[in-house]
């Protein structure tokens, strides 16, 4: 009640305009006015979850990275400058930003200094040295992230519904 006698209070102080004349009453406030009472939303905190934990690129994405590294600059890494002018895209581009720091996540490019190398476990999946390598390194990479590590941890037993996933459309 007391801000909106504040309200009244300011719109007949501002009754007179420069020329000395009367103004009408403003009977409705101003926005600045409105945008004073409106209570402040309380803020839900969302977790964070950084893309160690969570990639936000698929690894089948994150492997033109590595692919990119490895057709064009081999053993000798590159800095993400060269991997980018090599994808013909923007160091700058928020996709591949995601998509290097999917790459990093997954496991398959490693980062020494400035210089992005295929891992291990990258080489494991592009150049693949005996039957079902390719696999281990693909399972390798999908349970390095923490937060899909866990849960295929959780529910590896788990049987999946049958059916149309209601997810997909």
């Amino acid at each position: 009640m007391a801000r909106r006698q504040t309200a009244i209070m300011s719109a007949q102080d501002q009754n007179e305009t420069t020329n000395g004349g009367p103004k009408p009453a403003q009977l409705t406030p101003s926005r600045r006015q409105i945008k004073q009472r409106k209570p402040k939303a309380t803020a839900r905190k969302r977790a964070q979850v950084s893309s160690e934990d969570l990639p936000k690129k698929t690894l089948e994405d994150a492997l033109t990275i590595a692919a990119t590294i490895k057709d064009n600059f081999g053993k000798t890494g590159a800095t993400t400058e060269q991997i980018a002018k090599a994808m013909d895209i923007s160091p700058s581009n928020v996709n591949y930003k995601y998509l290097v720091w999917s790459a990093t996540a997954y496991g398959i490019i490693t980062k020494e200094d400035d210089v992005y190398k295929v891992s291990e476990i990258g080489r494991k999946i592009l150049a693949r040295t005996y039957e079902g390598e390719e696999r281990e390194g693909i399972i390798k990479a999908i349970t390095t992230p923490s937060v899909l590590a866990r849960f295929y941890s959780d529910y590896s037993s788990s049987l999946l519904p049958q059916g149309e996933c209601p997810l997909r459309s």
